[in-house]
């Protein structure tokens, strides 16, 4: 698989050497066959000698799109396209949904968001749930970092792991949560906080951008 440098000196993949050998690797045991298109799967980045788990929809059988906040140390990013091995990895148990985990092999094509943090007060899970629909409203991604992807708790099951997410919503004791967001600027990311400081009577403070 042939590879290029870039500028700022991450490994980028080119389409056209790895397309045909990604589309002839053989079906078996080892191989699940490729996923509908859009469908839901969980992506694998190690980083820092740590790993998380992210959610991705599929563009086709090797390429997906990133639907989740990377952790900035991973240098990947919300919405970026990549691509994927087949070989599944281990399975992300998400409530009752069983989610296959493979890894990702490279970066396609890096989006033009950008990762943001904050603290969020005075938080209910009624008031998470307020800011989410927000930012889906505004095109942000948004997620929970108190209990982040990258802490999963391992359960092998048989020869492949399974992997348990914690809580995504704050217990009535958390009023305090660290929160990620995505977006192309800041300014949007002020607006949708602002609108839902007066809606949810919470508010935020320490935000700052990464990378």
């Amino acid at each position: 698989m042939r590879r290029t440098r870039t500028a700022g000196g991450i490994w980028e993949l080119q389409r056209r050497p790895w397309a045909k050998t990604a589309w002839r690797k053989p079906f078996g045991k080892k191989f699940t066959p490729p996923a509908p298109q859009g469908a839901l799967i969980s992506l694998r980045l190690e980083h820092s000698g740590l790993f998380e788990l992210t959610w991705a929809k599929t563009l086709d059988p090797v390429r997906a799109m990133l639907f989740s906040i990377p952790h900035p140390d991973s240098d990947f990013q919300y919405r970026d396209i990549v691509l994927f091995d087949r070989e599944q990895v281990g399975i992300n148990i998400s409530g009752k949904r069983k989610v296959p985990v493979f890894s990702v092999l490279g970066r396609i094509k890096r989006s033009f968001f950008q990762t943001f943090t904050c603290v969020l007060h005075q938080t209910t899970a009624q008031s998470i749930q307020r800011l989410e629909a927000l930012c889906a409203d505004a095109g942000i991604g948004f997620e929970i970092w108190t209990d982040a992807s990258w802490s999963k708790t391992i359960s092998v099951a048989g020869k492949i792991p399974e992997y348990f997410g914690k809580q995504v919503f704050p217990t009535p004791a958390d009023t305090e949560v660290w929160a990620a967001l995505a977006s192309k600027s800041e300014s949007d990311i002020l607006q949708v906080l602002s609108n839902w400081r007066i809606i949810s009577l919470g508010s935020f403070s320490n935000l700052e951008k990464w990378g």
